[in-house]
């Protein structure tokens, strides 16, 4: 049984949760630094993970997931401070709206039976 192909609209829909949580990420990352956050969790990563690159993206997820309770306070400091990080990730939001918007536009034309010119 062929599975039924995602609309247009549900794969931009994703691409911008990505792009939305990998924002986040990237700006509660910048506050926690700021803040001097260290936590024995991450201490306990690094320890128990052998591999740097997978210590460093548990460590990423961990303080995305943990600075949820200071939104206010992560998005305050991003404007105040590092206004280019929010304003890039809004950015990239667009483009991947627009280019939504392009998909649906070329599958819009895919979908129109073939029109006879005159010469």
């Amino acid at each position: 049984m062929a599975e039924k192909p995602r609309s247009v609209n549900w794969v931009i829909a994703m691409v911008m949760i990505v792009i939305a949580v990998v924002g986040w990420g990237f700006m509660a990352s910048g506050y926690a630094h700021h803040a001097g956050w260290r936590s024995s969790e991450t201490d306990l990563l690094r320890r128990a993970s052998s591999a740097t690159n997978k210590a460093a993206i548990a460590q990423f997820l961990l303080i995305a997931v943990t600075q949820i309770p200071n939104v206010v306070e992560v998005i305050g400091f991003n404007v105040t401070n590092r206004i280019w990080l929010p304003a890039g990730i809004i950015g990239v939001e667009l483009l991947a709206l627009l280019g939504g918007h392009g998909m649906k536009q070329v599958e819009k034309s895919l979908n129109e039976p073939p029109s006879r010119r005159k010469h």
